[in-house]
């Protein structure tokens, strides 16, 4: 048994992004891989189809799973999550000040500060 699987090949598509499986992507993705991984060669990741949800990063080194960035075993992996996670935020910002009225803005910053009136 592999974790529910029948075998080490119904295991290995169970969580396969080859294919068409990614067509219907909705929201951003980002994957991050290496040249160098001795797992999943990093041509698989080069034929994915074409979408623009997609974003495919190849790091020349990282291993399978490693990205480690130096001896401190800092992660290059954790400062991309930190890199995508302020600009998403940076985006609801811009967005939110494009796309709300100031007072549905004025009414959120009530809504965050209960206790106070005005």
């Amino acid at each position: 048994q592999y974790a529910g699987f029948k075998d080490s090949e119904a295991y290995y598509d169970g969580y396969s992004i080859a294919g068409d499986r990614l067509l219907d992507l909705k929201i951003p993705a980002t994957v991050l891989t290496a040249a160098d991984d001795p797992v999943v060669p990093v041509e698989d990741f080069m034929n994915l189809p074409n979408i623009a949800q997609l974003e495919v990063l190849v790091s020349p080194y990282g291993g399978h799973c490693g990205f480690l960035k130096n001896w401190k075993l800092e992660s290059m992996a954790e400062d991309l999550i930190l890199q995508h996670a302020e600009q998403d935020a940076q985006n609801e910002l811009a967005y939110r000040s494009v796309a709300w009225p100031a007072s549905a803005l004025a009414a959120e910053a009530q809504l965050k500060q209960p206790g106070k009136v005005e």
